[in-house]
């Protein structure tokens, strides 16, 4: 019975080839889709699973002042104190395009630095490939590298027990080699330094009680044990001395990559606005695809409506017409899936490329995945099956010989269908509008500083010719303006904090030569700037650093000053706020500290940032001129520039691939849209065929039916309108709130949606009904 019913779906497939392809066309697009949209959530969600034991793995967390970056001594103390815990390590990693690792004949650049312990290695089951003993750092001087930099550095050549230099620090030995970490991991490293060594330890922040480390903190649990219960026990342990130390979590090493993001995290983390956004466009366009295939489902109804009325004529029964149905959409829904699958092998390679992510076929296969699929297509699958039931039922034989039954019994039903096709449109216009608007405003908004023709060479740490190699690139007459400073906008490694009229104040710290306010353009507020060969402790400050002080003004004023009167910085000057960051976050505390010239230079003072004001001209022909200067006084090394409009506009690739991904996204959307109001028109024509005709008939011209068949479409979108406007308001408004600084929700955007809407629903439409209003009336009146 069933080989029967296949048969006979094949049969009226072939008989109904244009409705029958456009139908499972439809489907097999948003499918495609959908299932692309559905693996890169499951890659998203599975990070870290590919780890051993990562069931067991925590990370600690400060939730009480949201932050990963802990005091360093942290783990040796927990692994002191909490029996439960195996193995703890704290982990470093710095993320940097312009890290360098050299040997006498080679350099490599690689991004990403990591300062940990051997404990790292264990806990997270890192494959070492090749080592010098036991471990794989033997001292304090080892560094281990990862198998594709040993290759780029070395070639064939053995790198264990080589002498490197790690970003300029001498006398580092090859102590092991390890394979690259997976990219499905949200911890990176390329290079690993061994934080045993205090002068090996990377970032650290200082108030009035001294400076620590911070690092991030790794558990490795001996069981399964509840979290909860072993967060307490590590907060009762907690001495005084741990002071920056609030009230702590422990966060699953699966959660990692999707959880919470506080600011300066260094692990990889995932875009959970954007993942959400995804679901409910994946939602969306499967309910846009299932609702053109139930159009033309019900197209095919009609065109097969006599064939169901015999059939039940000579005793068919309501059983076996179900059945049919049934087998008819199993057969559609697996053409579909075939297809879907054969188009997702296509569309893998775009989705990597517009995502940054690494998709494969074989995520199609994993379990998960499969019952991921099926739960989602069983609901689909049962609305395509049941749909047809609501109305074959309940109707006599007699209305399977007219469009009675369909004409007033599914226009309710296609209203919805169509409306909600629309209310999925403007959402989606409206969402890109707004995403591409809020990704120009912070572009283009004002940094506080000139970016524009303004570059930024990375000397090595070790460079102690700082003030002869800014005199002779001073010279070079591509430059207006120079500036050396121990930090920058994008690129600051120093915080110190103190407490002022009981308000704690955390700053970002640039050591700065006087050029630095003119060369980076940042406009004075109150006060002066530091004065061309000045010496002592000095220091200029941000207007937000200001306004947290609430000091009306800071003639006389100190910063970091001690108890008994001595040292501190003295307040010369505010500037304006200028952002060291993305707009995702609010400008912060900034103190810019004069940097003596006459201070003997060492690699704690070293002005490893130098920023060129550039006049107008041929770029290349600058870095050519800037190069030639550059080799002569680091000849080993290429130059190391970075333009900060290119920066800082790199820091929001997150923004920019939502907005393509949302712009491919809205054109399948549109034309499966466009799919559907074909559909609609054509039942309308289909439905209305002697309406038409009695009309044309009696008078009426092409234009006023085409306006008869075309009004109950713009009624649909004006509804649409209503209903999407205020949910893409609060939809955009929430992911707005991702940025300290945003674009105005403007009314345009919500009319420029719907009239987009409108005028594709309008051409879509008009084609479809000025051919049914051609058509002979007298055709139209025999059709019936």
């Amino acid at each position: 019975m069933i080989l029967y019913h296949i048969k006979l779906t094949i049969r009226e497939l072939k008989r109904n080839v244009v409705y029958s392809s456009l139908s499972i066309l439809g489907f097999t697009i948003g499918l495609a889709v959908c299932l692309v949209i559905a693996m890169h959530l499951y890659y998203e969600y599975t990070y870290n699973q590919c780890i051993p034991n990562h069931e067991h793995i925590v990370r600690v967390v400060d939730g009480e002042n949201e932050r990963f970056e802990l005091d360093y001594r942290l783990s040796e103390h927990i692994l002191q104190n909490i029996p439960e815990v195996e193995a703890a390590c704290p982990i470093q990693v710095f993320i940097w395009e312009s890290f360098k690792i050299k040997t006498k004949h080679n350099c490599v650049r690689f991004e990403t630095l990591a300062s940990t312990t051997n404990d790292f290695f264990d806990i997270f089951s890192i494959r070492v490939l090749a080592k010098m003993g036991e471990k794989p750092f033997v001292n304090n001087h080892s560094v281990v590298i990862t198998q594709s930099v040993a290759t780029a550095l070395f070639g064939h050549e053995n790198p264990i027990g080589q002498e490197v230099t790690v970003d300029d620090d001498n006398y580092l030995i090859v102590s092991a080699v390890i394979e690259d970490l997976p990219l499905h991991s949200s911890l990176q490293g390329n290079v690993f330094i061994n934080s045993d060594d205090e002068e090996r330890r990377l970032f650290s922040t200082c108030d009035d009680k001294g400076c620590i480390y911070r690092y991030d903190h790794y558990l490795l649990l001996k069981s399964n044990y509840d979290l909860n219960y072993i967060a307490d026990k590590i907060n009762a342990s907690i001495p005084e001395t741990f002071h920056t130390i609030g009230q702590l979590l422990l966060q699953e090493l699966t959660k990692v990559y999707t959880g919470p993001q506080f600011r300066r995290s260094t692990s990889k983390h995932s875009n959970n606005a954007l993942n959400y956004l995804f679901v409910v466009l994946c939602i969306a366009i499967l309910a846009i695809s299932t609702i053109n295939y139930l159009n033309f489902s019900v197209l095919l109804k009609l065109a097969n409506l006599k064939q169901i009325g015999v059939k039940r004529i000579v005793g068919a029964k309501p059983k076996d017409i179900k059945l049919h149905a049934t087998t008819e959409v199993m057969v559609y829904m697996l053409i579909a899936l075939i297809l879907a699958i054969l188009i997702v092998g296509q569309l893998i390679p775009l989705a990597n490329s517009l995502l940054t992510t690494n998709l494969s076929m074989s995520i199609l296969v994993k379990p998960q995945f499969v019952f991921l699929l099926a739960i989602l297509l069983t609901p689909v699958i049962a609305i395509n099956i049941l749909a047809p039931f609501l109305i074959l039922p309940r109707s006599s034989i007699m209305e399977h010989f007219t469009n009675r039954m369909f004409s007033k019994s599914t226009i309710p039903a296609r209203t919805i269908l169509t409306t909600a096709q629309f209310v999925v449109s403007i959402l989606l216009f409206a969402t890109v509008f707004i995403v591409s608007k809020q990704i120009n405003y912070v572009k283009t908004s004002h940094l506080g500083f000139e970016k524009e023709q303004l570059v930024k060479l990375n000397v090595p740490f070790t460079f102690t010719q700082g003030k002869a190699f800014k005199d002779q690139l001073s010279q070079l007459p591509l430059c207006q303006s120079i500036s050396q400073s121990r930090g920058a906008p994008g690129d600051i490694n120093h915080v110190w904090k103190t407490s002022i009229n009981d308000v704690p104040i955390a700053s970002e710290i640039i050591y700065a030569d006087p050029d630095f306010i003119k060369t980076m353009a940042i406009p004075l507020l109150h006060g002066r700037n530091f004065y061309p060969n000045e010496k002592g402790a000095k220091c200029i400050i941000n207007n937000e650093f200001l306004r947290l002080t609430g000091w009306e003004q800071t003639d006389g004023k100190k910063l970091w000053e001690r108890k008994d009167g001595s040292g501190g910085y003295e307040v010369v000057g505010v500037t304006h706020n200028f952002h060291t960051a993305s707009f995702h976050t609010k400008v912060e505390p900034i103190c810019l500290i004069l940097s003596n010239s006459d201070e003997p230079v060492t690699p704690y003072n070293v002005l490893y940032n130098t920023s060129i004001r550039l006049q107008a001209g041929n770029v290349p022909d600058m870095l050519k001129q800037m190069s030639e200067v550059w080799s002569q006084f680091i000849p080993d090394e290429p130059l190391d520039y970075t333009f900060y409009d290119t920066h800082f506009d790199s820091l929001y690739r997150k923004e920019e691939t939502l907005g393509r991904s949302l712009w491919v996204l809205s054109v399948i959307a549109i034309a499966l849209t466009c799919f559907g109001i074909l559909g609609q028109v054509m039942h309308t024509a289909f439905s209305r065929t002697k309406e038409i005709g009695i009309r044309k008939v009696n008078g009426a011209k092409i234009w006023q039916v085409m306006l008869m068949l075309n009004m109950n479409f713009v009624k649909w979108v004006a509804i649409a309108f209503v209903i999407a406007t205020p949910i893409a308001y609060f939809a955009m408004d929430k992911w707005l709130q991702n940025f300290a600084y945003r674009t105005p929700l403007s009314w345009w955007v919500f009319v420029l949606a719907g009239l987009l809407a409108l005028v594709i629903a309008l051409l879509t439409v008009s084609w479809q009904s000025w051919l049914a209003a051609r058509r002979n009336p007298v055709e139209a009146l025999r059709y019936e």
